[in-house]
């Protein structure tokens, strides 16, 4: 659609003697704009029956999508200058309809430019009309035939100089305006006549002078258009979806550290800045989310970053995620926000890109013993371990009531009766490929010995299976005194649970928190392959929240895609 048709100006007393006056029938209409703002229209005389001849009148045709007569379809004209603010009320706009033949006239106020809006059809179909020019008193300006269309959106992100203020996000001219109060981030609008070009700006309340927001907004049918210019030059859409299509997760999952792999999704690095510190990421409604960088090498082509997610939506195939670069002016308020916060039950965390680094604040920095080398992992980086090389954190990281351990690992080939993972000391471990009673894969607490068991002074939940050589797996290993049940998970499944016949012990079962060997200091039960992304977390993590790491840590994730 055109909405910038050439503007017929017919004057004359002959044409003028066949534009009549319009009529409203019923009490006085309101023009009620977007979102409930109020302005007085100028409507005709409704006395009716004589003939008088139209000054400054506006008239045409408008059909719909399907070129049919849009009868009865909502006209207003609306002063070119207008804003809900700084403008007087009666500037705002003139309301009428189309008749039954799709036909309207409509009368303007005062000389001047006007923009035309209409609304009609069955589905709420839009146009708009720009630059409209009345003369002279007794003008009257013929509008060619003029076609509906289905609208399309605009989002808009309010930028910090706005933050905190309560007034309204106004396109100039129109009256296409959303109130907004001291907490919003973002102003939507829903339904725009496409090809719509204005101005747009932020009107506080009791404000001298409207902020221009963008200079020029062009509408896209059925698209939604950002403004987001001041989170960055450039962004991506992330989508999320955790349908049986996707990641297949029923529950909502909150507080979730999402591992986003930016280069694999082919996310352009360039423009984000030295090791992505001109990266913004934020919600559908732009509110920035916490991140943190594991891995930039803008020459690989290959960025890893960890977004605190607050939530993600369970059997949800459309959550958004933007990711912006290039020429931010925004400060996070959240940018001091750990996204691996102690407060959502995380004690310790090493992603093992960078040697034993803890992601935490609580600083559980490991050393390595041996060689440990850096290598590819399932996430970024990962550690290498051979024969007796393992990372040694001092204590055992005490996490009195529940414990959750976790760990990608990839084993070589097995030590004497297993390779153990991660472990407490004694405490709590995940070991892999356990000969032992043909345990295999199998997580274990430390309690005093039970006569009725033989593992002497352990209680275990072991899989039965054997994994070394088949590659990445994921481990995740819950013991709970509150409910006196442990749980061990294999690639996002339970594999068993069982009651515990006694709480686990902390006291005499080791120093140190060991990762790659046994953590009582017993020469056996090395780990040869490689460890990734070991956790420990001081809650009994949901089935919901294990599976959903496994499915987003996975190479291959049905998690995220980038919307085309």
């Amino acid at each position: 659609m055109n909405s910038r048709k050439q503007l017929q100006t017919l004057k004359g007393e002959g044409y003028a003697l066949r534009c009549l006056l319009r009529t409203v029938r019923g009490s006085v209409l309101s023009c009620i704009a977007v979102f409930g703002f109020v302005c007085s229209p100028q409507v005709a005389d409704p006395g009716g029956g004589t003939d008088f001849p139209n000054t400054r009148t506006i008239t045409g045709t408008i059909v719909d999508s399907d070129h049919h007569i849009a009868a009865h379809a909502e006209v207003r004209l609306v002063a070119q200058t207008w804003l809900p603010a700084g403008a007087p009320a009666e500037s705002c706009c003139v309301i009428d309809s189309t008749d039954s033949s799709g036909r309207y006239s409509i009368t303007a106020p005062d000389t001047g430019i006007y923009n035309l809006q209409v609304v009609g059809g069955g589905r709420r179909q839009r146009l708009f009309v720009a630059a409209i020019e009345v003369e002279e008193q007794d003008d009257t300006v013929l509008i060619d035939e003029q076609q509906l269309e289905n609208p399309g959106a605009v989002a808009v992100a309010l930028p910090p100089s706005v933050a905190g203020q309560t007034g309204w996000v106004a396109f100039k001219g129109t009256t296409y305006l959303t109130e907004i109060d001291g907490n919003a981030s973002v102003a939507i609008f829903d339904s725009v006549p496409v090809g719509m070009v204005a101005s747009l700006y932020f009107v506080a309340v009791n404000a001298e002078e409207p902020v221009l927001l963008e200079d020029s907004v062009t509408v896209v049918k059925e698209d939604t258009v950002r403004i987001t210019s001041h989170l960055g030059n450039a962004y991506v859409e992330l989508l999320l979806n955790t349908t049986s299509e996707g990641a297949d997760i029923e529950d909502d999952v909150v507080d979730f550290p999402l591992a986003v792999r930016l280069g694999a999704l082919g996310v352009p690095l360039d423009g984000a800045g030295t090791g992505g510190t001109d990266l913004v990421v934020t919600r559908s409604d732009f509110r920035p989310l916490p991140f943190e960088v594991e891995r930039w090498d803008t020459a690989a082509g290959e960025a890893v970053i960890w977004v605190l997610v607050d939530t993600i939506y369970g059997n949800r195939d459309r959550q958004s995620l933007f990711v912006f670069r290039g020429g931010s002016t925004m400060v996070s308020p959240e940018a001091d926000q750990a996204v691996f916060d102690t407060a959502n039950g995380f004690a310790a965390v090493w992603h093992l890109a960078d040697r034993c680094v803890d992601a935490t604040v609580n600083g559980h920095d490991g050393t390595s013993v041996g060689t440990v080398t850096d290598t590819a992992g399932i996430v970024g980086g990962a550690g290498g371990f051979r024969d007796s090389s393992h990372f040694t954190i001092e204590g055992l990281i005490d996490t009195a009531e529940t414990v959750t351990l976790s760990a990608w690992a990839a084993l070589g080939a097995p030590d004497d009766d297993g390779g153990e993972v991660v472990s407490l000391g004694d405490a709590v471990l995940i070991r892999m490929d356990d000969t032992w009673n043909d345990k295999g894969c199998q997580g274990s607490f430390y309690v005093d010995s039970l006569p009725e068991h033989d593992t002497l002074s352990h209680e275990y939940l072991a899989s039965g299976q054997f994994l070394a050589g088949t590659g990445w797996h994921f481990f995740s290993y819950c013991v709970d005194r509150k409910t006196m049940t442990h749980r061990l998970f294999i690639d996002g499944a339970l594999c068993c649970e069982a009651a515990m016949a006694l709480p686990n012990l902390w006291s005499g079962v080791g120093a140190s928190t060991i990762i790659g060997t046994h953590g009582n200091g017993k020469p056996f039960r090395n780990f040869n392959g490689v460890i990734d992304e070991v956790r420990v977390e001081n809650r009994s993590r949901s089935a919901a929240w294990i599976k959903l790491c496994y499915m987003n840590q996975r190479s291959d994730t049905l998690l995220i895609s980038v919307r085309n």
